[in-house]
């Protein structure tokens, strides 16, 4: 994710009194912490086919219905607002907590 993407949402995760950033490493394998509960939520940013294009930004969870599931929820960028991203944040969460 570019940095000033990476800084805009830390600044938004941490202005929430119930969020906070456990991992920035981007070497830690994102599934293996979602799987142990390390995270609730990972936000990568998807890049973009189209150069041209903005991109979005992918919320992950991970859940233990069925088996073990991924759920992937889009956010395009050019949309993306700090309330948007701690909603989808905190339905991300309260979806794999129902699991």
């Amino acid at each position: 994710m570019p940095q000033l993407l990476r800084d805009l949402v830390e600044e938004i995760v941490r202005s929430q009194a119930d969020m906070e950033i456990v991992c920035r490493d981007s070497s830690v394998d994102i599934s293996v912490a979602l799987e142990r509960r390390d995270a609730d939520v990972a936000v990568l940013r998807e890049a973009a086919a189209d150069q041209a294009a903005e991109g979005r930004l992918v919320l992950v969870t991970y859940s233990e219905r069925d088996g073990g599931a991924f759920s992937f929820r889009p956010l395009p960028i050019a949309e993306l607002s700090p309330q948007t991203l701690v909603q989808a944040i905190r339905e991300a969460r309260a979806a794999r907590e129902r699991t």
